[in-house]
């Protein structure tokens, strides 16, 4: 048996609190697809809007791009394409070298040396011994740093620790 007071029962709108929410809900999902520069520039007047803090919305937002990217595992190294034809790696390993050398006084050993460790670092997963990059020099200003930033450039997945210590 069909009951008809609850077919023919008025539609209820949805509460004022329940609106809200949709529209908040609505706001966050719209502002977690934003870019974190394009979102910091919107986020005070959407706080206004929202009638929060703009801490409790950055809150939200970092909840809700948590929330739709469960299973993504944060990594902070871009994997490249691979180059579309085939490289000589005496080609390669002298072009890695003539640019360490446009940038860096030095002999030619030491950028056939950094050359050779740019290129290991890409073959990281099957070599059995991996030297360290230790780069020092007699006097301070004669281009460390510069080198270091060189073959941060060049490496694959740089990360640079320097004044590591061993308890």
């Amino acid at each position: 048996m069909i009951n008809l007071d609850a077919a023919i029962a008025p539609i209820v709108p949805p509460s004022e609190a329940a609106l809200n929410r949709q529209q908040d809900e609505a706001a966050i999902q719209r502002l977690a697809t934003l870019s974190p520069m394009d979102y910091d520039r919107v986020r005070g007047d959407e706080a206004k809007a929202l009638r929060v803090r703009p801490a409790t919305l950055d809150k939200q937002i970092a909840a809700h791009r948590k929330e739709s990217q469960p299973d993504q595992e944060q990594d902070i190294f871009t994997v490249p394409d691979p180059w579309h034809e085939e490289v000589g790696a005496a080609e390669l390993l002298d072009g890695i070298a003539n640019t360490i050398k446009r940038f860096i006084v030095c002999p030619d050993e030491t950028a056939d040396a950094a050359a050779l460790w740019v290129t290991m670092t890409w073959f990281i997963d099957v070599v059995q011994v991996a030297p360290l990059a230790v780069i020092t020099a007699p006097e301070k200003r004669c281009g460390k740093s510069q080198l270091l930033f060189i073959l941060g450039r060049l490496v694959n997945r740089p990360l640079t620790a320097s004044n590591i210590k061993l308890k």
